[in-house]
């Protein structure tokens, strides 16, 4: 399936669809658990449909990045901190111009 296809005008809305009705129907917490389990079988379908051997190998980079994520938040907790994030492009302050880098430097400032 690619992005210009047919099959793909009939299932990014289905999927678009599905995700907000998750959202409607049911609580908070476990509509958060849903939507994440439907966008991981519709990304799996997605790929699936382009050449289904791949599928193994995307299997395994998300048991990886699951994995990865949990002792991410067993470290934190166990240092008790919440994890400060740098969002994109701020790492590289020094190569914009002036507005932009103070506006940077307000993003960055601690709350």
């Amino acid at each position: 399936m690619l992005f210009n296809s047919f099959e793909f005008l009939l299932f990014l809305p289905a999927v678009f669809a599905a995700y907000w009705i998750l959202n409607l129907w049911t609580e908070r917490l476990r509509g958060l658990q849903a939507q994440n389990l439907l966008l991981l079988i519709a990304s799996y379908v997605f790929y699936g449909w382009w050449d289904w051997r791949f599928l193994s190998l995307i299997a395994f980079s998300t048991v990886v990045d699951y994995a990865v994520g949990i002792q991410i938040a067993k470290a934190n907790a166990w240092l008790g901190r919440v994890p400060n994030f740098i969002p994109n492009g701020c790492q590289h302050r020094q190569r914009l111009p002036t507005t932009q880098t103070k506006t940077l430097q307000t993003c960055l400032r601690p709350h």
